[in-house]
């Protein structure tokens, strides 16, 4: 019988050195990316007559009253502009039928030039009056992404409700939200939408800044930059290119801080990589994955690439999945976390991962198991494109 050449772990000492080297040269690379990202601005209309909910639903998505938000002096008593944080401004503005025709006009006008994004609010107690009707009519020729709310559909019946959007439908050729802004209902549904939209001009993280559904992104992002880290597959192990994962990482980890409001330097994100990936716990994280890996079946079998491809790509995940966490705690915080107490959530969130991903089961249906026969088909050309497996 041959030797087992995989049999020595030697063979996959890291190389935390390189690591850093090359987090520090993908944070001056995406650090350029991100600074023109946070040199625009988001600006959100909200259209509606005085009585259609719209501070309230601002209030629902953001978990912060607009009355305390004091407006920027400047525009007319009609047309409010606040300023919600920084780069992201907010207007209320009544229906267009409800104010003077001079200020009519400049509210159309702001909305063509400087406006992302228009709520156009729909009082349930009212429905689509012709006025209403005009008005958006009117907003709608100028081109911007407009959602349609309507709100207040707590005083109507399941079947007026369904009465009445057909109604806005038929009127205005448009599919509304429906939403309870008091109730809190539907507002997750209108949170998707907003996104949704900013999503495609590049302008979400400015939106997620104010969101109370921050959180619940963030976590998301989590597991698709995890997700990526395990088709990359790059560790430090001699000769991986590392640059590639080291990018994915640092785009996350300013992603975070953005959202959290947290204005990291270079310094900072070091600190944190040092913290986790590349300390002592770090160095953990990488023997958990061999461990898995032998548990699995796939260190010591038969396939002589499929061992460092599957390590890599099991460790680079597990990695990414902790300093992922690690950092929303850590940003979440204001950057007050200890760094010990840091590296911990590191430590049990990879540590998490890695038991949901390589329990010792070795059968086909074992996640490290799909991974590793994905590689193996992957390395003798029985696959092209197929996806990497989740876990």
């Amino acid at each position: 019988m041959s030797e087992n050449k995989f049999s020595d772990d030697s063979q996959f000492e890291p190389d935390f050195e390189a690591y850093e080297k090359a987090f520090d040269e993908s944070f001056t690379s995406e650090s350029k990316k991100f600074e023109e990202i946070k040199n625009q601005k988001l600006i959100m209309a909200l259209y509606g007559s005085v009585n259609s909910g719209k501070s309230t639903t601002i209030n629902a998505l953001t978990g912060r009253k607009l009355a305390d938000v004091k407006a920027i002096a400047g525009y007319t008593k009609e047309i409010q502009l606040y300023r919600f944080s920084e780069n992201v401004y907010i207007t209320d503005t009544p229906g267009l039928e409800d104010i003077n025709e001079e200020n009519s006009a400049r509210a159309k006008e702001f909305v063509e030039q400087d406006t992302d994004i228009i709520l156009f609010f729909l009082n349930a107690g009212v429905g689509a009056s012709k006025p209403t009707v005009d008005a958006y009519n009117e907003l709608q020729a100028l081109g911007k992404p407009i959602i349609t709310v309507l709100n207040k559909i707590d005083i109507l019946t399941l079947d007026e409700q369904a009465e009445m959007e057909q109604d806005i439908k038929d009127k205005m050729g448009v599919k509304v939200v429906p939403i309870s802004a008091r109730d809190n209902i539907g507002i997750d549904v209108l949170h998707r939408h907003i996104l949704e939209i900013l999503e495609s001009v590049g302008k979400e993280l400015f939106y997620l800044k104010v969101s109370k559904y921050k959180d619940e992104q963030v976590d998301k992002w989590i597991i698709g930059a995890t997700i990526s880290a395990a088709g990359l597959g790059a560790i430090p192990i001699p000769g991986a290119d590392m640059i590639p994962l080291t990018a994915l990482q640092v785009a996350l980890a300013m992603k975070i801080a953005y959202v959290y409001e947290c204005e990291v330097t270079k310094k900072d994100v070091m600190q944190l990589v040092a913290a986790t990936v590349t300390g002592t716990i770090g160095r953990q994280i990488y023997r958990w994955g061999i461990q898995g890996l032998k548990a699995a079946g796939l260190l010591g079998g038969p396939f002589s690439e499929v061992p460092v491809m599957a390590v890599a790509a099991a460790v680079a995940a597990s990695v990414t999945y902790g300093f992922g966490h690690a950092c929303k705690e850590y940003y979440k915080s204001g950057m007050t976390l200890d760094l010990d107490g840091v590296g911990d959530i590191f430590r049990n969130m990879a540590k998490q991962y890695h038991s949901q991903t390589s329990s010792a089961d070795s059968s086909q249906d074992s996640p490290l198991k799909r991974l590793g026969n994905w590689w193996q088909r992957k390395d003798h050309g029985a696959t092209t494109k197929e996806s990497v497996p989740s876990g």
